[in-house]
Order: C-alpha cells, then sequence, then structure tokens
C-alpha cells in the first residue's frame, strides 16, 4: 500500500511534464533535463520510494509505487502529463499509464521493457555498499576508496554515492539497503496487467544497451499499441546522462508530435 505523497521537486509552467528515476537514482539525476524542460514546461520531478526524500517502503510493488505517483500528481493538483520514466521509474510509468491511463496524455519509457529480467549486477552492489561503515568514514572520497575493490568503475561509484549524506558528524546511507535487497526480485520483474495504454509512447533506449531486446518489442507492441521503439545513437542505459542534448532533442520532437 503506498505511503504518502512522494518528495516533488516542480519548476517552470506549461504543459506537465513529470520524471521517474530508476534504481539508486533520485530527482536530483534529472537536475540538467529538467532545467531544460522547464524553459516551457511545468516539470515534475519525483523521488520514487526508497530513493531520495521519499519515504521507505518494506515492498516496493509496482501498482503501489504507481498509484503513490498518481496521488502525488493529485495532491499537486498536476493535469494529466507527459511522463517519462527510466529503467526501474520506467516500469513505474509503465504501470500508471496501464493502470490510471487519465494521468497520463504520453508516454516516454528510457532503456526498459514491461518484462523480467535477471540481477544485472544490482544485488552485488547492493552488497558493497552494505559492507563499508560509511559512519566511520572522514569523507566521500574515503567512501569511494573503500567501495573501489567491489566496484572498480569510478563514475559508477560516485553514483551510487549521491546516496551517502551527511548525518551526525559522519556519514550515513540515505537509501534503505536491505529493504532494496529485499525488493530485487520484484524490481527486476513486471506485473501482469489487463488493457493497453493507447496514448503516444516512445521507448527510447541506448544504442549499446541490451535493456530492450528485440524479443521484448511484441510485448510492448501488446501493451502500448503506438509505441514507437527506437535507439539513441552512441548512448548505453544511462541513455539521458550519456547524450543528455540527444535525448533532450527526441523529448522535444516527442512532445511537439500530433
Amino acid at each position: 500500500m503506498s505511503e504518502g505523497v512522494l518528495h516533488t521537486r516542480i519548476q517552470g509552467s506549461g504543459p506537465p511534464i513529470v520524471i521517474l528515476h530508476g534504481l539508486f537514482g533520485s530527482g536530483t539525476n534529472w537536475n540538467r533535463i529538467a532545467r531544460d524542460l522547464a524553459a516551457d514546461h511545468q516539470v515534475v520531478v519525483m523521488d520514487l520510494p526508497n530513493h531520495g526524500q521519499s519515504p521507505h517502503w518494506a515492498t516496493m510493488d509496482y501498482p503501489d509505487m504507481a498509484r503513490a505517483v498518481a496521488e502525488t500528481q493529485d495532491h499537486y493538483g498536476i493535469p494529466p502529463a507527459t511522463v517519462i520514466g527510466h529503467s526501474m521509474g520506467g516500469k513505474v510509468a509503465m504501470t500508471l499509464a496501464l493502470g490510471h491511463p487519465d494521468d497520463v496524455q504520453r508516454l516516454l519509457i528510457g532503456d526498459i521493457a514491461p518484462i523480467a529480467y535477471g540481477d544485472h549486477g544490482h544485488g552485488r552492489l547492493l552488497r558493497a555498499l552494505q559492507r563499508i561503515e560509511p559512519q566511520r568514514l572522514g569523507s566521500r572520497t574515503a567512501a569511494s576508496d573503500a567501495l573501489a575493490e567491489d566496484i572498480p568503475e569510478a563514475g559508477l561509484r560516485q553514483f551510487l554515492l549521491t546516496n551517502l549524506e551527511a548525518r551526525d558528524g559522519g556519514f550515513a546511507w540515505r537509501i534503505p539497503l536491505e529493504a532494496l535487497e529485499a525488493n530485487l526480485p520484484v524490481i527486476a520483474g513486471f506485473p501482469e496487467l489487463s488493457g493497453c495504454y493507447r496514448g503516444p509512447t516512445l521507448f527510447l533506449h541506448g544504442e549499446h544497451s541490451e535493456y530492450v531486446p528485440e524479443s521484448a518489442h511484441g510485448t510492448i507492441q501488446a501493451l502500448f499499441p503506438k509505441a514507437v521503439i527506437e535507439a539513441l545513437p552512441g548512448a548505453g542505459h544511462w541513455l539521458h546522462a550519456e547524450q543528455p542534448q540527444a535525448f533532450l532533442e527526441r523529448v522535444r520532437v516527442f512532445l511537439q508530435a500530433a
């Protein structure tokens, strides 16, 4: 069951856009994209449950997370919106469109499909985060060094360390690591939902990503009959961070389409 309104940042004015981030992320990861889109849109960036400054939940069921997004839209008086969701946030966005279609004017899904996935290394990352004791570390640099053996990718470490916050003279994880690990099978899956969403839909995936395989195209078209499936050149899974300008340009074309 959803537990309260999600932490939300709203900027700009005009037709509304709701942005939903992925696993281990938060709304702040979308600051650049949100700022640019806010030039002519009302941009609503939410922290999903167990992320950012939103409430912590024991379970992370996609229908419940989608309901929380719908309730947050209602709380802030956000009319039917273009919903952009990346990765886990894309699955929340798809579930929102299928279960609450009146809240979604059009849908843009970033590098994810309505299918079940394997672990993709997320369990390894969570176990690595749980092995360090951030309250004993004096700086973010020290935390990065402590993670380096288990997570050698510097960029990935820096992304994960956005979840480290100063607290009581030391550091602590802002995200509930044990709850996220317990919910990984649900996060990796996708609920069985009836019906379909018939609004304009774009599945935009990274050219170098394997998250939207051709084998998933039939499922996408069955649930989203108006879906267009495209690859973003030069991008992997983090397409909005790897190719921000190209991503923005494609978003704007999608927003202006009839």
